[in-house]
């Protein structure tokens, strides 16, 4: 089976045009015998009955007294393709050309009776095909009653009954009618070649472009079609739109990578610094008096304080970027949140002078509903404002 499409579809119509064509030929040659049989019946037609016109003492009462009249057996030797039989009632043969072994000694009455009608002038369909003593099968004949009872059967054997090969080599017609069929059955195929291959060229451009695609590199992409006429204009146009919405969303990737670089350098740098300062303060403690290892220690914690910041926001900021969390709606008691966040900033608050205070108010509700990750970790900014800028009619 050929790779290429068009070579397929030219493949597959000769194994669908081949068959037909021998049905075609076949069926041109059957229908040539048949007219072939129907002239040289009725041409024949009233051969059977002249020779009973013309001969006498043919009959079945006669078998095995002499066989035919010498009338006919010189008819029958001047055309050797006429055979001559005598039938009784009962369609029987009690005569026929001699040292001739019969296949059929009998032969069919509905053959007989239809071309006695159609002698008489009856509208009917030739060629009637009657049995072939001789050979068996089905043969031309002509047929007369006789004046005694019984039938002189004459059968018409022709170049009907010739093998094909024989046919062709004596009939101009026939080698004509195959030269035609050779002839059209070349130009049928090279035809269909011609118009697979311009079917399928929009395929295989599309094939190319496909193959030469390249994410990073703005190639030679088909453009979309002026107008969708057919399957092929909808696989291209829905190809060019591919095309676009990867090179975006590569261009994107891009972008984002490089801003992940600079995220990761930028975070270093900053988680360096506090990070060396600690280092160097807890070194410094080595070998620095008590008091000024508690200054040491105080600026150690400082750094350490901002180092948890940093790796607190970067948590939050992986979480938010990833949504590797859901946030679901539950039932939370705005007073316990409330003091979980006057107990959380409550150091910091003393640490400035500041005096941090709460009471639930009457309008206070004992419960509402909120979002949270479903790993329990809150950023703070969600729950700052609630006790740092209180709403009229609030609990804080």
């Amino acid at each position: 089976m050929p790779r290429r499409l068009h070579l397929r579809m030219l493949f597959l119509f000769a194994v669908l045009l081949i068959p037909a064509g021998t049905l075609l030929v076949a069926t041109s040659l059957r229908g040539a015998r048949r007219y072939h049989q129907e002239i040289v019946q009725r041409q024949n037609l009233t051969l059977a009955q002249n020779l009973v016109h013309e001969s006498e003492g043919i009959g079945p009462a006669d078998a095995g007294t002499g066989g035919l009249p010498e009338l006919v057996k010189m008819l029958a030797m001047a055309n050797p393709g006429v055979e001559i039989y005598v039938l009784d009632d009962d369609r029987r043969v009690v005569q026929g050309p001699a040292d001739v072994t019969l296949a059929a000694t009998r032969v069919r009455g509905a053959p007989l009776d239809r071309f006695a009608a159609a002698a008489a002038g009856a509208d009917t369909t030739f060629p009637i095909l009657g049995t072939d003593p001789r050979r068996g099968g089905d043969v031309v004949f002509s047929a007369a009653p006789l004046a005694g009872g019984g039938w002189l059967y004459v059968v018409l054997t022709d170049a009907s009954r010739a093998s094909l090969a024989r046919s062709v080599q004596t009939s101009t017609t026939l080698r004509l009618l195959l030269w035609s069929a050779g002839l059209g059955f070349t130009l049928l195929l090279a035809t269909g070649f011609v118009s697979f291959s311009l079917l399928t060229r929009r395929l295989r451009r599309l094939a190319q472009a496909v193959g030469r695609f390249e994410l990073d590199v703005e190639g030679d992409d088909l453009p979309p079609p002026v107008a969708h006429r057919d399957e092929i204009d909808d696989l291209q146009a829905g190809f060019a739109d591919l095309a676009q919405r990867a090179r975006t969303q590569y261009r994107e990737l891009e972008r984002a990578d490089l801003r992940r670089r600079e995220l990761v350098t930028n975070v270093s740098h900053d988680l360096r610094t506090p990070l060396a300062a600690l280092q160097g303060y807890l070194e410094a403690m080595d070998e620095a008096d008590a008091a000024r290892a508690r200054g040491y220690l105080a600026s150690a914690r400082r750094s350490a304080a901002r180092l948890g910041r940093l790796i607190d926001q970067l948590f939050e900021l992986s979480r938010l970027e990833g949504d590797a969390d859901a946030l679901h709606c539950e039932p939370f008691p705005p007073a316990e949140l409330v003091s979980d966040v006057a107990q959380k900033f409550a150091l910091a608050a003393e640490r400035k002078g500041v005096g941090l205070a709460w009471r639930r108010g009457p309008t206070c509700r004992s419960s509402a509903a909120t979002s949270a990750p479903s790993s329990g970790r809150c950023p703070t900014s969600w729950r700052t404002p609630c006790a740092t800028r209180p709403q009229e009619g609030a609990c804080a």
